[in-house]
């Protein structure tokens, strides 16, 4: 489903008592915009936030994204920003349903208009 314009954050609302975790990088992690994704989520759930995304992330990122997810074991990912991120979120979750981690969905908030990542599976 794509969800677009004012208001589309609402749709968050739906995700209730679960654990949510939010992939970004360390500048939307401590932006006001963050506030803006956690105001849309409904205080019964519980967040964690992976930063340590960078532009073009590396393996290495994806293994510790990896690592971190094998151990927070959350029920929803978001990533949260630009491509890089996007691209990240999709392929941590991707990889760690391939170790047998599984989540109810992921979904791909942009921060950045042009790199079309939230609307396709592959990630670069």
């Amino acid at each position: 489903r794509l969800y677009s314009g004012p208001g589309s954050l609402k749709v968050l609302s739906r995700f209730s008592h679960k654990h949510i975790w939010i992939i970004c990088d360390v500048f939307l992690a401590r932006s006001p915009l963050i506030n803006t994704l956690h105001q849309a989520l409904p205080d019964s759930n519980r967040l964690s936030i992976f930063s340590e995304i960078t532009p073009d992330p590396t393996i290495q990122t994806v293994v510790k994204g990896i690592a971190q997810m094998q151990t927070l074991r959350p029920d929803v990912v978001i990533g949260f920003g630009g491509g890089s991120a996007l691209d990240a979120a999709k392929a941590i979750v991707w990889f760690g349903r391939q170790c047998g981690i599984e989540i109810e969905t992921c979904v791909a908030i942009p921060t950045t208009s042009g790199t079309g990542s939230e609307v396709t599976s592959a990630c670069v």
